[in-house]
């Protein structure tokens, strides 16, 4: 009768623990996913509208820039050494070894009037910038409404380094979900 209640309360034991497991393995897969492969984040300005407007939650990928690197017009997540610990959202406008500048509110790329289209930016650029040689490894980056960004063009160092990249911006999960352009 002893070793009954004895098996029995190990089993009752067995279970509990089994039970904790499986709160306990979501937090841990929660937190590996948070630090090495997505990044949730509110965009807590402006800077990026129409794009993603002020208070949207947003999804980054952290792995996006394993294989390849940043390209023009990915929109990324990144901390500037001069802003703090702040996570910023800008879109990558200017890339390593480019001459960059922005005149008359156009922007310049090595001297051309720059070949892509921006249907996503909004607003006026009214002050010239540059010209800049882009340094290897490093970008320009501008938010999309470009009267109401805080970005590249009023930085002391206006390059975001590689290694300051820290996600892609991929979705936009609230108010309306959505992939990012």
């Amino acid at each position: 009768m002893f070793m009954k209640q004895m098996d029995k309360d190990k089993q009752e034991k067995q279970a509990a623990f089994r039970w904790l497991l499986i709160p306990a393995g979501a937090f841990a897969c929660a937190v590996i996913l948070n630090l090495f492969v997505l990044i949730c984040a509110i965009v807590p300005s402006e800077s990026m509208e129409s794009t993603i407007r002020e208070g949207s939650l947003i999804v980054a990928f952290r792995l996006a820039y394993v294989n390849h690197e940043p390209d023009r017009g990915d929109v990324v997540l990144f901390r500037h050494e001069e802003l703090g610990r702040s996570l910023l959202v800008k879109r990558i406008i200017g890339l390593p070894g480019e001459t960059f500048e922005i005149r008359e509110g156009c922007i310049y790329i090595n001297g051309e009037k720059a070949p892509f289209e921006e249907a996503y930016a909004v607003g006026e650029m009214t002050d010239d910038f540059g010209p800049l040689v882009i340094p290897a490894d490093q970008f320009i980056v501008l938010g999309d409404n470009r009267s109401a960004s805080h970005d590249s063009r009023y930085w002391q160092q206006p390059f975001v380094e590689r290694q300051e990249i820290e996600a892609k911006a991929e979705w936009i999960l609230w108010p309306l979900p959505r992939k990012i352009r």
